[in-house]
């Protein structure tokens, strides 16, 4: 299991399940987009998931910074036994 310190992070998280992991996902419900970060890529060489190209050069992010994207990665994603195939988008 990943898990993340909700001491040190007091933002909404959720648990969700993925290839047979249970795994603890931060919820923006303002973002347009999902993505997985710097920390989280191991994950996609973990359960060796291709990396589709994104067809775009970069997303700009909350604060305003423009960001590169790596690609993106379909990926299952179950909460509470429901399952949905979710766009991830990698930006290291």
């Amino acid at each position: 299991m990943f898990e993340v310190d909700k001491k040190c992070d007091s933002r909404p998280h959720l648990k969700i399940e993925a290839y047979g992991h249970s795994l603890v996902a931060l919820v923006d419900i303002e973002a347009s987009i999902s993505v997985i970060g710097e920390n989280g890529l191991y994950l996609v060489e973990l359960f060796s998931l291709h990396v589709y190209k994104s067809g775009t050069e970069g997303v700009n992010t909350a604060e305003g910074r423009m960001q590169k994207i790596k690609g993106y990665v379909p990926w299952p994603i179950s909460v509470d036994g429901t399952c949905k195939v979710m766009k991830f988008w990698l930006i290291p």
